[in-house]
Parts: structure tokens; C-alpha cells; sequence
């Protein structure tokens, strides 16, 4: 089970400024961290075809 980041935020009132986003792929989260107010984001990823493309995104 996931639990959504947005979910966690509001109940615990948590603000979210920074992300260590571990296994990125090709950083389909990047829209909700902007919808939530995320200032930075690290993305990391191992498979360098995905790394590429993330970098291109």
C-alpha cells in the first residue's frame, strides 16, 4: 500500500521544501511536487537510459 505524500502533508501539517527522490525513473512525481510546494528535488536514478531521460525532462 502506498500512502500519498499529499495525504501525509496535510495530516501532519508537514511541509514539504526538500525531496531525496531515490529510484526517479523518469520523474513522473515532478507535477505533485509542485502542486505541494517542493523546492528542491534530488533526483536519483541507476539505470542510465532512465537517468538520460530524466536529465532531458
Amino acid at each position: 500500500m502506498l500512502i500519498s505524500l499529499k495525504y501525509l502533508k496535510d495530516k501532519y501539517k508537514i511541509v514539504v521544501e526538500n525531496v531525496l527522490h531515490i529510484g526517479a525513473h523518469k520523474g513522473e512525481e515532478l507535477e505533485l511536487y509542485n502542486a505541494l510546494g517542493v523546492k528542491n528535488v534530488l533526483w536519483v536514478e541507476a539505470n542510465p537510459d532512465l537517468a538520460k531521460m530524466l536529465m532531458i525532462n
